[in-house]
């Protein structure tokens, strides 16, 4: 059902009036259900971006005690040998990468695994861009930049620089990201259609 529609047969929703009144008397609740949805639709790397858009300021996370471990993290930088699949960005402070993360193609809360061929090392901004859908990646794992991003400093050297080359490929062809993921952030992420050469 499309907006027109809604509005055409003058659809709306809201809450009850006693749950209303608790959501407006109980921040901490808010704030809860807030975060709820965002972890449960979007990647962590966008939450920033989607409560600047509704102007909303959470407080500082805490540590959720029921969250699984996960090797992801340590699997994936170690499988793209600590530098971003993109770029090649390697920083590092002493013995630690910085701003080196580990990205799901199908993210994790739409269903995609803690494994290997479902990631990629990418650096902060690289991430923050796949996640958002600037660029994607092909099925011969080229980089594919979307006709819809645009932009002046910064878009050519960091974005359309890279546009069809081939990503840094993991140490393992056994790490190589899978056909089906790569096919899910296309059609779920991506924003556009591929730019032309």
């Amino acid at each position: 059902m499309s907006i027109t529609d809604l509005r055409n047969y003058n659809v709306s929703g809201g809450f009850n009036e006693t749950l209303w009144n608790r959501l407006q008397n109980d921040s901490v609740l808010c704030f809860e259900i807030i975060q709820n949805l965002l972890n449960a639709h979007f990647p962590p790397s966008i939450h920033d971006d989607i409560l600047q858009a509704i102007d909303i300021e959470l407080p500082p996370p805490t540590i959720d005690p029921r969250r699984r471990p996960s090797n992801f993290r340590r699997d994936i930088l170690r499988a793209y040998e600590y530098r971003c699949a993109i770029c090649g960005f390697d920083v590092r402070l002493g013995n630690s990468p910085v701003a080196l993360e580990a990205a799901h193609i199908q993210w994790h809360m739409a269903g995609g695994p803690d494994v290997t061929v479902n990631g990629l090392a990418l650096c902060s901004l690289h991430h923050k861009l796949f996640d958002r859908g600037v660029f994607t990646l092909s099925r011969e794992l080229h980089i594919l930049v979307s006709d819809e991003a645009h932009g002046t400093t910064g878009f050519q050297e960091w974005v359309m620089d890279f546009h069809e080359q081939i990503i840094n490929l993991p140490q393992r062809r056994s790490y190589y990201p899978e056909e089906d993921f790569i096919s899910w952030h296309v059609r779920e992420v991506f924003q556009g259609d591929y730019r032309e050469s």
